[in-house]
């Protein structure tokens, strides 16, 4: 994902529908950053 600017959290939503949040990147933070989600890092 490069941008969410929703309010409902689009990879939240992701998640909620069986993608695993592994296979979700959140471009829009740094490298660094995503390390501390559970979202994929790169």
């Amino acid at each position: 994902m490069q941008q969410d600017g929703t309010k409902e959290n689009i990879a939240n939503e992701l998640v909620n529908l069986g993608i695993s949040p592994k296979q979700i990147v959140l471009a829009y933070k740094t490298p660094k950053g995503r390390k501390i989600t559970d979202f994929a890092v790169s």
